[in-house]
């Protein structure tokens, strides 16, 4: 009877080590999934970098087909609605204050009140309660009770400057 039960735990125990261990496994196998899909979008962004800007090559080399060299006309680019001098940057897919919302901090303990009372309790005592020694003063008499010559020359200069 008792060496049944010895079995039964057995059992349930490696039972557990098996389920640990096959999520294990699967938490490896999407982690590595992942990591591949990322490669993948990765490699797919650069060969569409890599596109756009062969294919902005091919253009500026059929403009150029006699293989002169003009020089820029600013004129006629002002004149023209679909250059690059009226949006720059926006024609050509970027958008520089579209996401700036990502950079703003939002945190709990800084917008809330009692996120505030919770980020006061977990510090220590020494940063909520600072401790300030006032300075010494400067010992302006020695042992037998003279006093010093910088001491006199202070004392001179706050007695002119009254």
């Amino acid at each position: 009877r008792l060496q049944m039960i010895q079995l039964e735990v057995l059992k349930e125990m490696v039972w557990r080590q098996e389920e640990k261990q096959s999520k294990l496994d699967a938490q490896r196998l999407y982690d590595h999934w992942q990591n591949l899909q990322k490669a993948k979008e990765e490699k797919i962004r650069k060969i569409q970098r890599n596109c756009a800007l062969m294919l902005r090559k091919l253009i500026a080399k059929r403009k150029n087909v006699m293989g002169k060299l003009e020089r820029r006309d600013i004129i006629k680019e002002y004149a023209e609605f679909s250059s690059q001098t009226y949006a720059p940057l926006s024609r050509m897919g970027f958008f520089p204050d579209n996401n700036s919302d990502c950079y703003a901090v939002k945190h709990f303990y800084l917008n809330s009140f009692t996120g505030l009372c919770e980020l006061e309790a977990s510090l220590p005592d020494s940063v909520r309660h600072i401790k300030i020694k006032a300075p010494k003063p400067k010992c302006t008499t020695t042992e037998t009770g003279y006093i010093k010559r910088s001491a006199r020359l202070e004392a001179d200069l706050a007695q002119i400057h009254q």
